[in-house]
């Protein structure tokens, strides 16, 4: 039997109904997918609004309160919030405290809610927006609904100032206006610069919130692993959904750090409508070539890698390397490639991998749709361009424990980190930065311990539900060159090291003649 006989006529089975049930059938499910609508407005309930809001308690949290009057008993309240950039609207109860009379019938109520973020899933940047508003319903099944409301969860231990330039936004504290002027200014050259290029729009507001120094900026951020945490600064983070980037002002580069991490948050805008998001090492290669600062720092450990055949093939740095030095050649080969597809093959094929990834097509396939290659093709060009060795025919990709991520926050943060000590760091004020711009790095490689770095899970669900598809971990040590090495001895045999490594290159040179 042909399988399209057994296909029901649906025609035929629409005709056979009879016309007004079928129209009576379709408004009652209009009806009870009203009802169903969180947030619905039935009816009015009789109250007066006295005071409705929300107080920024960073790092904890955010502490709402609502106090009003009603005629009718309550039955509860309930308060709506959105973090600005995140998907849809959570929601909670309020604890309700009965003042007393406010006239001869109204009773005048009180009550307040505590969102926790002080948790690495909850946690939320600050700068955040939070959108939010009251609903309360009565005994009779009324609701009365407040205005909605925005407030910009900043960190509460300090008193902003802000500097508005374009769609930019930087927030400060203490005598540094000129420091977050420029900072405003470099993030809008940066916009105008990279948005074109990545195909991302820029009129939406973006936040900078600028800390002094890496004491400031430790309380800043989410948790990360004591191994990390202790041996590397972070000089930036950054959150494209929220459109916020976190900023260690006190460095030279601050703004080769910021057009970085803005950067990351184009890429997020050009991308935000893929399945799945790039890969690492085009989304940490494009926020350097953004970087309109950047540190030697990377060329250097590249050439050293060529040298050494130490570089790691593409197709495996969807995470990078646990191994410091090999991170840094990680963060070179992303810069030189992304550098190499944009002068060799034109702005315009990277407009268009931006877009074909949006319009929601995997990566891979994108690449061979725009470029007409695949990574590993597109690696075995540019070792050639470069002079490096072949691929390995077999490269075993890194574990999430052998590499630097670390478990990010909900929402997809990305950050500059440095190889400075952090415990130095934390005394040094705005402006006195002593790090280095000439590195010479070791030949000799230590290995940092697995088990000292965290899992890279991805963002976690919670009560405050994040989507997915967020950008990856950046844990880039982009200004010093320093290799971090696992004991403060080795730290100090380093140059002895680096000048005896190019002696032995100057002779191997000779020899070679």
């Amino acid at each position: 039997m042909d399988p399209s006989d057994q296909t029901p006529d649906v025609n035929n089975i629409s005709r056979r109904l009879n016309r007004p049930l079928l129209g009576l059938i379709f408004a009652l499910v209009a009806i009870l997918l009203t009802l169903a609508t969180p947030g619905a407005v039935r009816a009015e309930a009789d109250v007066k609004i006295i005071s409705a809001g929300a107080v920024s308690e960073f790092p904890d949290g955010i502490q709402f309160s609502l106090e009003f009057e009603s005629d009718a008993e309550i039955e509860e309240v309930a308060i709506r919030f959105r973090v600005a950039g995140l998907g849809s609207s959570q929601y909670n109860y309020l604890v309700l405290d009965e003042m007393g009379a406010g006239s001869t019938k109204a009773i005048l109520i009180s009550g307040e809610y505590f969102l926790r973020k002080n948790t690495r899933a909850t946690y939320s940047p600050p700068g955040t927006v939070v959108e939010y508003f009251f609903e309360i319903t009565d005994a009779n099944g009324e609701i009365a609904v407040t205005d909605s409301q925005e407030l910009i969860y900043m960190d509460a231990r300090y008193e902003w100032d802000t500097v508005t330039i374009g769609p930019v936004t930087t927030f400060y504290h203490g005598p540094v206006k000129v420091r977050a002027t420029s900072m405003s200014q470099v993030a809008v050259d940066t916009l105008d610069n990279m948005g074109p290029l990545l195909g991302a729009e820029i009129e939406t507001p973006l936040r900078i919130v600028m800390y002094n120094n890496n004491a400031e900026m430790i309380g800043a951020l989410a948790s990360r692993s004591s191994a990390i945490s202790s041996e590397l600064i972070t000089e930036g983070q950054a959150f494209g959904q929220q459109n916020v980037v976190l900023l260690l002002g006190n460095g030279r580069r601050a703004g080769g750090t910021i057009s970085h991490e803005l950067t990351h948050v184009l890429v997020q805008r050009a991308t935000s409508g893929g399945v799945l998001s790039i890969p690492l090492w085009l989304n940490e290669g494009l926020a350097e070539f953004g970087n309109v600062d950047p540190s030697l720092s990377y060329v250097r450990y590249l050439e050293w890698a060529v040298d050494t055949g130490r570089m790691t093939p593409f197709e495996s740095l969807t995470v990078f390397p646990g191994d410091p030095n090999l991170n840094l050649v990680a963060y070179g080969q992303s810069r030189s490639v992304v550098e190499f597809m944009v002068l060799e093959f034109g702005r315009d094929k990277m407009t268009e991998l931006m877009a074909t990834v949006n319009s929601g097509i995997p990566f891979e396939r994108a690449l061979r749709l725009t470029y007409g290659m695949s990574t590993r093709e597109l690696d075995e060009i540019w070792r050639s361009e470069i002079g490096a060795g072949p691929l390995p025919d077999k490269f075993v990709p890194f574990s999430p424990a052998q590499s630097t991520a670390t478990p990010e926050p909900s929402g997809g943060a990305v950050g500059l980190i440095t190889l400075d000590s952090a415990a130095a760091a934390g005394s040094v004020d705005l402006d006195d930065s002593t790090e280095s711009d000439d590195p010479s790095p070791t030949p000799e490689v230590e290995e940092v311990a697995e088990d000292a770095v965290e899992a890279s899970p991805a963002p976690e669900s919670t009560v405050e539900a994040q989507p997915t598809g967020t950008s990856g971990g950046c844990s880039a040590p982009s200004q010093s060159g320093t290799p971090l090495e696992a004991s403060s001895a080795a730290l100090t045999i380093l140059p002895l090291i680096g000048l005896g490594w190019m002696g032995f290159k100057a002779i191997r040179r000779r020899r070679t003649r």
